[in-house]
């Protein structure tokens, strides 16, 4: 909608107004309408809010119609101003001012006849935004004054909130940015003192208060409201509103930060095609082709252009952008230097738009661009033609400029007479108004009576608001009050774990095994009562994520296994193999596996069987998890759901951990069966596969675009997975191939070949391996010279610190256990991957490579040494090549070039070419000899082959190197 992307707002819930605007019923209460009318008038209304919500705009002002004729015909004016007001609204944000200034005359006189200050208050900021659209600015500004001034100010709430947003943008459109920065702040007080916080008005308005700092060329402060702007998107959870706010801070990074600016392009794109709003997903474009053309990436901002152009053909319903995007066409292809025929069809395309929109300012600019084109055709005819029209159209738009202006300044005559007309009549007003005092008191007497039949309804009304609000402070102190267990528990962990290393009696290390071993279950009673908060405040969203079911339950189950041989108790697995893949949320069916896992184990005696089934059955995935040794009755099973349920005092309590399950699976819309015999205790869970649930977020391939998409396949980082189970491998393929190539071994030997052969970025190993365990296979890694560099993951099922200690002594990176979150997993890898570019980041600045303040083992440091002596001796040598060079290191040459674009982010040629730049850089700084002298001191024959490439190092001639630094 318009006027809605002009100001970057969210729509407001109506119904909301309903329930503040008490209106004192008059007169009309005497008519005939029933209870149901008026339910019926409203439900209208919300229809209609819930259509401009989705921005179907006959479908809104369709139902805003029904609900004021409906409220006509049974002369019930409260409905017919709440009908008005849906309706202005609609009206304003489609830029229909005129028939929106009509309603609101309408609804401000039934809120001076009602003697309603909440209604009038409303009306008038109505009137204020729809001057500010008007640019009538001073006048909008007065309004805005009127309603914050005489009834937001006594009553703070969401709408005093939104006045004051719109009046801080009222004032920025007069570049009154003091005003507007008290406007936008005190919108901010009143949000965040309101009971519950509507994260996404915040970041409307935070995002208005970065882009004041960007005018006043504030970067910090810009950068730091554009983030809290995100911070609160990310908390509404609201895709669109996300895909807008990482556009904007893109769009304010460009000229602060290109990298930063890039960084939120790609998320403005990714959650752009990921909400299918293709208002979004244009602006999105757009905002990554300007980046791009920043970056003098020309051809990616022709294709971000060319797809906004598609989208906008397709909806045919915004033609001023669609001119715009063709200009931007013409002109890339022209930087391009491509066929010129082609851009010029693209300038005629945006003419002939703009012409029909009779825009001058586009058809001004399109014959500027014309002019350039058909000079460099030679083409100086059609050129002086368009250079002829320009002049013509940019001057006819200075006229009209000046003329507005005269027009404006009879408009203010106009005013200025009007207003002592209305002088005149104030006398004669007030003596109707002595009239109007007659018919209130009339009035009186039949409010006594409509007040008494309202006043049960409000008292509804309260009810509701009061337990809304008492399931937000339940949820908040649940929140809250685990959060603060969460220091102490840490606090109590320390010291127990230095006095375990230090104690060797063995009763005391029991002792504290036991405050250790409670400590860690008092952590995860702590995590079981946040999820449950989410999902009593409604915050929890199921996010369904295509992946392979019976792989992933195999790597939910293989710890258990590893725990049942160690409690001696019979696990049997039962697994479906499934080929299909299904979009299924992992980090709910994870938690409801482990948690009925967890209980079995707890409660199952040493010698006794637990058994897990799973199967797809009518597209639902089945689950049956059951063990032995249980003493529950069967009228017992539904207390077994209940948080923190005991049967007695002489016996374990459930915690919450079935609780959880039961509100998760409920939240899945699944089913949860559980039944009791023969002292055995069996749940079944049955979670839909295809009918997706009505909270649920559906994450495809389709709308998550990849980095596959962006790169080829051979620029990816290789990652190699060790593991001796192949379902362990499939998983993790299945969470790093989007960002990775992929390679696979089943045992420690298998897997140091190929290191060794393939030289991958970083390595991902199972610890119990068959012929080489994952210490051993570490240690081999890093102490051989081809792979010392390479970072290793170490994942295991034994959750005891000495396997981590043993781990980390081992030199591996990162020690993880299983099972593993997804995204733990691929941000280890990422980050590992990252630490290496510090070394090439330092390898670019300095003349002689020195591992000085690089976290670097030794061997590659020897490694490095070496390179060093190499070059030092070659140098000068020009015959001496990438080949030669690996040979003198001992390694083959796609070893080499590995190695060398891991560790320092260059091949091997790119290495020898550099340094060799290098070194000639440090000569001419100290002036030892000429440039021709030293260009074939350092290994370079020709003379502009050298200085080709010290330019696309340096930036400029070795001439002009000398010069800046003589």
């Amino acid at each position: 909608m318009k006027k809605k992307q002009l100001k970057n707002a969210v729509s407001s819930s109506y119904f909301f107004l309903s329930s503040l605007l008490l209106v004192v019923p008059t007169t009309l209460y005497a008519q005939t309408f029933s209870k149901k009318d008026s339910i019926t008038i409203f439900s209208y209304i919300q229809k209609a809010e819930s259509f401009h919500n989705l921005a179907e705009y006959d479908s809104a002002v369709f139902y805003a119609n029904k609900a004021e004729k409906l409220a006509q015909e049974k002369k019930y004016e409260k409905g017919y101003a709440h009908a008005l007001l849906k309706k202005e609204e609609i009206f304003i944000d489609y830029d229909e001012l005129d028939q929106a200034e009509v309603i609101n005359k309408k609804v401000t006189a039934i809120g001076k006849k009602l003697n309603n200050p909440l209604l009038i208050a409303h009306a008038t900021l109505h009137a204020a935004q729809i001057k500010m659209y008007q640019n009538k600015l001073e006048e909008a500004i007065d309004l805005f004054q009127v309603c914050t001034q005489n009834y937001f100010n006594q009553h703070p709430s969401y709408y005093a909130a939104l006045a004051y947003n719109d009046f801080g943008y009222t004032y920025g459109l007069k570049d009154d940015l003091i005003n507007q920065t008290n406007c936008l702040i005190q919108s901010i007080k009143i949000y965040e003192s309101l009971p519950e916080l509507n994260y996404g008005e915040l970041a409307v308005v935070y995002n208005n208060l970065s882009l004041v700092y960007y005018r006043l060329k504030d970067n910090d402060k810009t950068i730091e409201y554009a983030k809290k702007s995100i911070y609160y998107r990310e908390k509404h959870g609201d895709i669109n509103d996300l895909a807008l706010g990482y556009c904007n801070i893109s769009q304010l990074y460009r000229l602060i930060n290109p990298k930063e600016a890039k960084k939120y392009q790609e998320l403005c794109v990714t959650y752009a095609e990921e909400s299918k709003n293709e208002d979004r997903i244009v602006q999105a474009y757009i905002t990554s082709a300007l980046i791009a053309s920043d970056a003098e990436n020309r051809e990616l901002a022709l294709e971000f252009e060319k797809k906004a152009v598609k989208i906008l053909e397709e909806k045919n319903n915004n033609p001023a952008s669609l001119a715009l995007r063709y200009i931007a066409i013409g002109m890339h292809l022209v930087a391009l230097k491509k066929n010129s025929e082609e851009a010029i069809s693209y300038y005629n395309k945006a003419l002939k738009i703009s012409e029909a929109i009779h825009s001058k300012t586009n058809i001004s600019e399109v014959y500027k661009n014309l002019t350039k084109v058909y000079t460099l055709q030679n083409n100086y005819k059609a050129a002086f033609e368009s250079q002829k029209k320009y002049h013509l159209y940019r001057d006819s738009i200075v006229d009209e400029k000046t003329n507005i202006s005269i027009a404006e300044l009879e408009t203010k005559f106009q005013t200025e007479k009007k207003e002592q007309e209305i002088k005149l009549l104030s006398t004669e007003n007030k003596l109707a108004q002595k009239q109007k005092y007659i018919y209130i008191a009339l009035a009186s007497l039949l409010f006594l009576t409509g007040f008494s039949l309202f006043f049960v309804y409000r008292n509804q009304l309260k009810t509701a608001r009061k337990i809304k609000e008492l399931n937000v402070l339940k949820s908040k102190f649940f929140a809250n009050i685990s959060h603060e267990f969460r220091t102490p528990l840490t606090l109590i962990k320390s010291p127990v774990q230095n006095l375990q290393k230090v104690i060797s009696n063995e009763d005391e290390k029991k002792q504290l095994q036991l405050i250790d071993r409670n400590a860690n279950r008092m952590l995860e009673l702590v995590d079981q009562l946040l999820a449950l908060s989410k999902i009593d405040s409604g915050k929890l969203k199921l996010i369904l994520k295509e992946g392979n079911s019976s792989s992933f339950l195999h790597s939910i189950t293989e710890p258990f296994d590893f725990q049942a041989k160690e409690n001696n108790i019979n696990f049997e697995i039962n697994i479906e193999k499934n080929t299909t893949n299904h979009y299924f949320d992992k980090d709910v069916v994870e938690k409801i596996v482990t948690n009925i896992l967890s209980n079995a184990f707890k409660y199952t005696p040493t010698g006794q069987k637990i058994e897990f089934y799973s199967s797809i059955e009518n597209k639902k995935l089945k689950l049956t998890i059951s063990n032995a040794g249980v003493s529950i009755k069967k009228e017992e099973i539904n207390q077994l759901f209940e948080r923190f349920y005991q049967k007695n005092e002489s016996e374990k309590g459930a915690g919450i951990g079935l609780a959880l399950v039961k509100e998760l699976v409920e939240l899945y819309e699944g089913e949860i069966l559980t039944q009791v015999s023969n002292q055995k205790l069996q749940f079944t869970i049955l979670l839909p596969l295809e009918k997706f649930p009505a909270n649920a977020i559906v994450v495809t391939k389709e709308n998550t675009p990849s980095i596959e998409n962006q790169t080829t396949e051979n620029d990816l980082p290789i990652v190699l997975i060790a593991d001796d189970n192949s379902e362990i491998r499939s998983v993790l393929k299945d969470i790093l191939k989007e960002n990775f190539q992929i390679l696979e071994a089943g045992d420690g030997e298998k897997a140091l070949k190929m290191a060794k052969k393939e030289i991958p970025d970083c390595i991902i190993s199972d610890i119990m391996m068959p012929k080489m365990n994952g210490y051993e296979f570490t240690k081999a890694i890093k102490s051989n010279e081809l792979t010392s560099f390479i970072p290793v993951v170490l994942l295991t099922a034994k959750t005891a610190e000495e396997a981590h200690l043993e781990g980390l002594q081992s030199t591996a990176d990162a020690f993880l256990t299983k099972p593993f979150r997804h995204e733990i997993i691929k941000l280890t890898v990422t980050q590992l991957i990252t630490e290496r570019k510090k070394l090439q980041e330092r390898y670019s600045q300095e003349l002689v490579l020195k591992p000085v303040d690089i976290v670097i083992n030794s061997i590659d440091e020897k490694f490095l040494e070496k390179l060093q002596e190499i070059l030092h001796k070659e140098v000068p040598n020009s015959d001496f090549t990438s080949d030669n060079f690996a040979s003198a290191v001992g390694m083959s040459r796609m070893q080499l070039h590995r190695k060398l674009k891991t560790l320092l982010g260059v091949s091997a040629t790119e290495f020898l070419r550099t340094e060799r730049l290098k070194t000639a850089v440090e000569l001419l700084k100290k002036g030892n000899g000429n440039i021709s002298e030293i260009a074939y001191s350092v290994g370079f024959n020709d003379m502009s082959y050298f200085s080709k490439c010290f330019k696309e190092m340096y930036h400029c001639t070795p001439s002009e190197y000398i010069e800046k630094n003589s």
